[in-house]
């Protein structure tokens, strides 16, 4: 899986390029600011749906999601112990899933050249969502990583650490980051719970 998800990046990243017009750099930027906010979003939902519902027995998505969501609540340095196919390997088989459906989409209903960078940069991005959690939990993270964190960019153990005080219940998106502040302000994620029970 990760090395199809490689292979198809390299694709759409040539599709980038081979199409590529000075006249759309506002594509690409905003293109690549709207997948940062859709994958940090998308992080964020589906950690609350592993956290907040269903059990370990369910099929499919018990053993490989809820568990290991709920187990990260009592073991939060599991996820530096695991090398770096274990850690994302599991979401390359999503990318990568995402990807096809992408190019499926492009292929025969519409081939733009935002959508063709939105994708791209959904996936990519999306593909380090794992890695980037990681190193959140990380006692020493690698230094330019570091500096990402502490400038606000890369998800922090600082930011994250507010997901990780008990109830567990705020600060869900695992990516950046970005979202967490605004997410709680609405109410957003209580607001769904009430709505589904």
């Amino acid at each position: 899986a990760f090395l199809l998800f490689l292979a198809l990046s390299v694709y759409y990243l040539f599709l980038i390029i081979k199409d590529f017009q000075s006249a759309y750099i506002g594509f690409i930027v905003l293109a690549f600011f709207l997948a940062i906010l859709t994958v940090d979003f998308l992080s964020g939902l589906l950690h609350w749906a592993a956290d907040s519902w269903g059990t370990v027995e369910w099929p499919i998505v018990g053993k490989s999601i809820i568990q290991s969501f709920r187990l990260h609540h009592t073991d939060q340095k599991g996820i530096t112990r695991h090398d770096f196919i274990e850690t994302n390997g599991d979401v390359a088989i999503v990318a990568a899933f995402v990807q096809i459906l992408g190019l499926i989409f492009l292929q025969f209903f519409i081939f733009h050249y935002f959508l063709i960078c939105f994708l791209a940069f959904l996936t990519i991005i999306g593909q380090m969502t794992n890695q980037f959690h990681k190193w959140a939990h990380e006692d020493k993270a690698p230094k330019f990583i570091t500096l990402l964190q502490n400038s606000h960019i890369l998800l922090s153990p600082q930011h994250h650490g507010t997901h990780h005080t008990t109830p567990h219940e705020t600060y869900y998106c695992i990516t950046f980051g970005w979202l967490n502040p605004f997410l709680t302000a609405l109410h957003f994620f209580p607001f769904l719970e009430k709505i589904i029970t």
